[in-house]
């Protein structure tokens, strides 16, 4: 049983980061051009947009999820194999960088675009959107390195045969 639980986990946290990783590569393919066309009415378009529920609200549920499956698989594969509890280890650390980037980085800038006071001028829109376009990729690849993380633990697991 409890192996099956640890199976568990580990899907689901390659799961529930594949999802964040394309809703991600979503929000750059199709929402990022388009806040960033014909600002400051583009910005001003986004914020009445989001006005009920944005991006962030989904962010929120899936991220308390994300670090629960984290250290959980930290936890739980602690006395397995070392490789594995090494990519957990890993995955978790890469999680953590996700949300300092997303505190220190990325949520000035929604500020800045997407509060319904902000007073930004059209170069600091301009410039937060930007950094923001081209760090959310970063964010993204650095997502896609802990489902790959977590996946060659599960695959470690396999090769095993502790499941």
């Amino acid at each position: 049983m409890k192996s099956q639980i640890k199976k568990i986990v580990l899907f689901l946290a390659i799961i529930v980061n594949i999802g964040v990783l394309f809703v991600n590569i979503y929000n750059s393919i199709v929402y990022d051009p388009n806040w960033g066309t014909h600002i400051p009415s583009s910005i001003e378009t986004a914020r009445n947009y989001f006005t009920t529920k944005s991006p962030s609200n989904l962010f929120k549920i899936f991220g308390i999820v994300i670090h629960i499956l984290g250290i959980n698989s930290v936890i739980r594969f602690w006395k397995n194999d070392k490789q594995i509890r090494l990519y957990n280890i890993s995955a978790l650390f890469l999680i953590l960088i996700i949300d300092l980037l997303t505190f220190a980085y990325f949520l000035p800038r929604n500020d800045i675009m997407f509060d319904l006071n902000s007073t930004a001028d059209i170069q600091t829109l301009t410039t937060a959107w930007r950094e923001w376009a081209n760090m959310n990729w970063v964010r993204t690849f650095i997502t896609f390195g802990i489902v790959m993380l977590y996946s060659l633990s599960l695959n470690k697991l396999y090769k095993l045969r502790q499941v």
